[in-house]
């Protein structure tokens, strides 16, 4: 009777066990691991993209007018003053000089603000949410400490990745003192200030570094939320495809390639996000 007892509950444990819809790397996936870091992935860049749309570049394109316009009007009075001579022709090339630079610091910026935009989000898709928010405060811990050697470590690393991007090759990353010695957040960023001061100093400094503080509260504040899967369903017929939701309204169709046992392989789109689905889970 013991062992027939013993039978049956090994035979309803495989059966249970059958019935699982994902194995248990799989569920980490989804729950803890690429899948989640891709939900927050996101989120992040379409936070700071969006705030690039309908914030910085609007501050300074108007900060970019203004200047070039008081610059106009000293060339004027300059021909008013000197006539047309050598005198004016040296003033118009000293004008002309500095419109090139306003140009070229706010598309430098521009471009350096896309790509860290860009790394961050491989970051954290990559290595997770912690660990990125650790290698940028490293890496700002050094530019803060005038320490360049965040500049030349493996060519694989985060920081290095990082000074490819926003680093002169003359100085690295100097940002202003009163930058560094005051806080930051999106409601208080003056980015016309920022970039009056990255025009008259020849560099995207002040900028930039502005950018990463925001993106290291954003990281910062962001670990102390909670990101989890509100929905799980299969997709269409198919057996091993499914569409996850997560809190943050992230949705990804995920399709995991089951012909290794061993290895845990998946393939991933984002989704659009679908409410309706929400507390439909075939997860635990």
């Amino acid at each position: 009777m013991k062992a027939k007892t013993l039978m049956l509950v090994s035979f309803l444990s495989l059966l249970l066990a059958s019935c699982n819809e994902f194995s248990e790397s799989e569920e980490k996936v989804i729950k803890s691991g690429r899948l989640r870091n891709e939900a927050i992935a996101s989120e992040f860049y379409d936070a700071f993209i969006d705030y690039w749309n309908n914030t910085i570049n609007e501050e300074v394109e108007k900060t970019g007018e203004s200047i070039s316009d008081q610059i106009t009007e000293k060339l004027s009075n300059s021909y008013m003053f000197f006539g047309d001579n050598i005198i004016s022709d040296m003033y118009a090339n000293e004008h002309e000089k500095r419109i090139k630079i306003l140009e070229r610091i706010a598309e430098e910026f521009q471009n350096s603000y896309q790509k860290t935009t860009e790394l961050l989000k491989s970051q954290i898709g990559e290595n997770g949410l912690a660990a990125t928010a650790n290698s940028l405060n490293t890496t700002l811990k050094y530019i803060e400490e005038s320490n360049t050697e965040w500049m030349y470590g493996d060519e694989e690393s985060f920081s290095t990745k990082l000074a490819y991007i926003i680093a002169q090759s003359k100085h690295g990353l100097v940002p202003d003192d009163y930058l560094i010695n005051n806080g930051h957040n999106f409601e208080n960023a003056t980015w016309g200030v920022y970039y009056t001061n990255d025009v008259n100093s020849d560099s995207n400094d002040n900028c930039i570094y502005i950018t990463l503080k925001l993106m290291q509260n954003w990281l910062k504040n962001k670990q102390q939320k909670d990101v989890s899967v509100v929905y799980c369903v299969p997709y269409e017929d198919s057996l091993n495809s499914y569409v996850v939701g997560y809190s943050n309204h992230r949705s990804f169709l995920i399709t995991f390639l089951r012909n290794q046992e061993d290895i845990c392989r998946f393939e991933w789109q984002e989704m659009v996000y679908e409410t309706s689905y929400v507390g439909d889970s075939l997860l635990d």
